[in-house]
């Protein structure tokens, strides 16, 4: 496993304390210190007061619903708390691994989970095509679901009618919005493949997301069967509500504003991507996946470019390097989170 990743300024990666302060807007409420997070206004902006040990020791997921909720009582400015908790998760000595998992919760193929879908991921929805070329919304004949080879990915094994001829793989993006606050998915191209033929268009014959004018925040949603829902908030608050009323009851969307639930087909398979710059080129990869896939994704092998290896990943809005031992093989399984550039050339 990586080594815990020590922030500039930070002495040691053994260091109990960090005391950072944070390029977040505040807002008008009062600012509640939960252990291991003590949070203090300092002129426009926070400082945090975090315990480094008890930090590490809380469950997967706890920093993002723990920023929220400072995001809920007014603490920070609106749709700030995804922001505030990628703060702290960089300010801290800790591995990269344990990082991610403080933001986010654990995929578990065949219970509900979600998968939070920012603008460092990439959206892959494959649907079959029937004769008429046109978006084959079938019911399928039988499907399987498993856990994929990485976390948060399934592998959808699926029967279909004999009118299918092919499939389509769209790829969608999150952009920023020019307020600032969130993004929007829009779709960037799609392949068709027909008969042994692969053709590329400018955009998929069906575009599923279409969300209300406000959606900023997303998260898709697997009910443990092969429905997926992508829901939708105009804020990160908003979107926590939804995934706890979803949590205990799938059939929640019901009750949200209109244009807050995207439900896919279930002739439609859909996976979160990490996207990130191998020797400069934009690659998108499977949620999971380390320096080590990246290397491969790009047709090289591991153990020849490490002597050359450089990774930079982001930090405090910038991207900052990553130092490590040449030619030692750690770095290989740091896990990526979006963002990241890789090279060696």
């Amino acid at each position: 496993m990586p080594k815990a990743l020590v922030p500039p300024g930070v002495i040691s990666a053994d260091a109990p304390q960090r005391i950072v302060k944070l390029d977040i807007a505040a807002g008008n409420g009062k600012c509640s210190s939960v252990p291991p997070i003590g949070l203090k206004r300092g002129g426009a902006g926070l400082r945090a007061t975090i315990n480094v040990p008890g930090l590490a020791a809380q469950p997967s997921g706890w920093l993002l619903v723990w920023a929220i909720d400072r995001e809920a009582e007014g603490c920070i400015a609106t749709g700030q708390g995804i922001k505030l908790a990628q703060a702290l998760a960089e300010s801290a000595p800790l591995s990269a691994g344990l990082a991610i998992r403080l933001l986010h919760e654990p995929f578990i193929a065949d219970k509900p989970s979600f998968a939070d879908l920012g603008t460092e991921n990439r959206i892959q929805v494959d649907s079959p095509i029937s004769r008429d070329s046109a978006p084959a919304d079938v019911t399928p004949q039988d499907t399987k679901v498993s856990q994929g080879a990485n976390p948060g990915v399934l592998n959808v094994e699926i029967k279909t009618s004999p009118t299918v001829v092919g499939y389509e793989t769209a790829w969608y993006a999150l952009t920023p919005k020019a307020n600032g606050m969130g993004s929007s998915i829009v779709p960037l191209y799609a392949e068709s493949h027909i008969a042994g033929a692969i053709s590329r268009d400018a955009s998929p014959r069906v575009n599923p997301f279409h969300f209300r004018p406000d959606a900023a925040f997303y998260r898709m949603f697997y009910r443990g069967d092969r429905t997926i829902i992508v829901v939708a908030g105009a804020t990160p608050v908003e979107l926590q509500k939804e995934t706890n009323a979803l949590r205990g009851n799938p059939a929640a969307c019901d009750g949200f504003p209109a244009g807050s639930c995207v439900l896919l087909p279930t002739s439609m398979g859909a996976n979160r991507h990490v996207l990130v710059k191998v020797n400069g080129e934009e690659i998108a990869l499977l949620w999971g996946a380390t320096v080590r896939s990246a290397i491969v994704a790009a047709k090289a092998r591991p153990e020849d470019v490490l002597p050359k290896l450089a990774v930079r990943k982001p930090y405090a809005n910038r991207i900052a390097p990553v130092e490590f031992s040449n030619g030692t093989p750690d770095i290989l399984s740091l896990p990526l989170a979006g963002g990241e550039e890789i090279s060696w050339q």
